[in-house]
């Protein structure tokens, strides 16, 4: 068994907070589960990051005292309407075509849209090839290798998120006391905890209905090929029970749990319920289906129009898979089906070992699972180490030295240098006299 992995889904709902750790098979085996009402998060992003650390430090503490695990770092879950997909290219012109395609060159185009500016307030978090191109000829990613050619163009989807919202998550992070070891896109997550490897290859849509936000991610050929966040989710049919019978959100919410179901007219007796409070009248359930449906075939639509807009549409032969507390809506299958023309289910973690906890074995734990998983994988935004701040000291400005002429002699001085000067004459007279004379000159 490998280390303890920590992970922390964000949700607009609930925080949750996950413990495990990977064992040989390749399973994620679920050490603690933990979750507590959300506060300070609106449509999945952090909006006060003092409330959100508060509800998470509780967490963690309370899961050292349970579970007797002491996390100090964690893995983290960003989502929100600031998530962009975008679709660029990029070429190399080869000048040795004869030379088989390395894995420097792939790379390097990969690194090419990694610095590419996306928008200044963006971060890259992900740059996920779609297809390339060897001298118009189309190659899958997985194929590329080996083969030769003169012009190497390759597609791209780049998944990009705005750098405050993740700066506020990190503040929350460290106010819990805790380190953020890695960002990782929820939409991804959840897919990742759900799909098989067959349903990445046929072509599938992931459809995770959480409260503040529903995200669409779409496969094919085992690539991500589209990713998307929608800025509503169940919150919004909550508040529609709420005001059209009058009642409270509290109240609404648990309606919507306990009788809730999306397709009024598969509903065939129409029992009727009192509604909770003084003066109270009587609701059918019929009649709090069609409010409820009214508002999912909004999200449906827009659920629709993110896969046609991936060009996948006509290829999701594995059909629609649903996830997240949204999800659990009565014949929201049959709904969506009626909608999209789509084959769908609902998706819950694959990849959890049978003895971990059951309660997060359910479709609205699947970002939290998928979150240990890319954390165990370490594929995805890394949170870097922050550089030491150097202070450059600038040196004072210090002027030139220029040598000063010597002093004038004083008359001390010019006495005996006119003394030296005057013996110069005759210094080597003596010694020029005697060699004449031995050399008989």
């Amino acid at each position: 068994m490998e280390k303890c992995i920590a992970a922390v889904d964000l949700g607009t709902d609930r925080i949750t907070v996950l413990a495990g750790e990977k064992i040989s098979s390749g399973k994620i085996h679920i050490l603690a589960h933990l979750e507590a009402p959300s506060q300070g998060i609106a449509h999945g992003e952090v909006l006060n990051n003092p409330e959100v650390g508060s509800v998470l430090k509780s967490l963690v503490n309370e899961l050292k005292q349970q579970a007797h695990i002491d996390i100090t770092e964690v893995y983290v879950g960003v989502s929100g309407r600031h998530i962009q997909c975008t679709k660029k290219t990029s070429e190399i012109r080869r000048i040795d075509y004869t030379k088989e395609i390395s894995e420097d060159e792939i790379n390097s185009l990969e690194h090419d849209m990694r610095n590419v500016l996306v928008n200044s307030s963006s971060e890259v978090l992900d740059v996920i090839p779609q297809v390339y191109h060897i001298d118009n000829t189309c190659i899958v990613p997985k194929k590329l290798k080996g083969v030769c050619g003169h012009l190497l163009k390759a597609e791209f989807a780049i998944l990009t998120a705005d750098k405050f919202p993740m700066e506020l998550i990190q503040r929350s992070v460290e106010r819990a006391g805790l380190r953020l070891k890695g960002l990782f896109l929820s939409p991804l997550a959840a897919a990742e905890a759900v799909l098989s490897d067959d349903d990445k290859n046929m072509g599938v849509a992931v459809v995770d209905i959480g409260a503040g936000t529903t995200s669409t991610v779409v496969y094919y050929d085992d690539v991500v090929r589209h990713v998307a966040v929608i800025p509503f989710g169940g919150n919004v049919i909550t508040k529609d029970i709420g005001d059209g019978c009058t009642i409270s959100s509290r109240y609404a919410e648990q309606l919507k749990v306990q009788y809730g179901s999306c397709y009024g007219d598969l509903i065939k007796e129409n029992p009727t319920f009192r509604m909770p409070g003084t003066g109270g009248g009587e609701v059918s359930f019929r009649t709090l289906a069609k409010t409820i449906e009214a508002r999912m075939s909004e999200i449906i639509e827009a659920v629709e129009y993110e896969i046609q807009k991936s060009g996948y549409a006509d290829r999701i032969n594995a059909g629609i898979v649903l996830t997240g507390g949204g999800a659990k809506l009565g014949e929201l299958v049959e709904f969506v089906q009626y909608k999209t023309g789509m084959k769908a289910r609902k998706g819950e973690p694959l990849f959890v070992t049978s003895d971990s906890d059951s309660d997060v074995q359910r479709g609205d734990c699947a970002t939290a699972v998928g979150l240990l998983m890319k954390g165990a994988t370490g594929n995805g935004y890394m949170i870097k180490e922050k550089e030491p701040q150097v202070l450059f000291v600038v040196p004072p400005v210090v002027p030139p030295v220029v040598p000063l002429p010597p002093p004038a002699p004083g008359r001390r001085h010019r006495k005996k240098i006119k003394e030296i000067i005057d013996t110069i004459p005759g210094m080597f007279d003596g010694f020029f006299t005697i060699a004449n004379k031995d050399n008989r000159v």
